[in-house]
């Protein structure tokens, strides 16, 4: 078998499933296995740091999520990390800032 080369089109299908995938489950998609993904981003860096955006834009989504979770109400922070708040909860907790 000869080298594997990533395409600027497979390339920009790793950036994609980096969003859901780890390094393995990106190399299954493309048949082959996690050392040759690494092998080629030696001749190839642009790919794993196009993996890497791809990882970048799915924390800043959850972030965004998050974010506006907690300004919406439906989150709050406490001593153990954050809590999702049951509906009911965030009606309290708005009445209880409004007294």
């Amino acid at each position: 078998m000869g080298k594997v080369v990533f395409s600027p089109k497979d390339i920009n299908k790793v950036e994609s499933l980096a969003a859901g995938m780890s390094v393995e489950q990106v190399a299954h998609h493309f048949g082959i296995g996690k050392t040759t993904v690494y092998e080629v981003a030696k001749r190839q860096p642009e790919l794993l740091e196009r993996y890497k955006q791809g990882k970048a834009k799915r924390i800043a989504q959850y972030v965004s999520i998050v974010h506006d979770k907690i300004l919406g109400g439906n989150m709050e922070f406490s001593s153990t990390g954050l809590k999702i708040l049951p509906y009911c909860d965030r009606i309290h907790c708005r009445l209880r800032k409004l007294l």
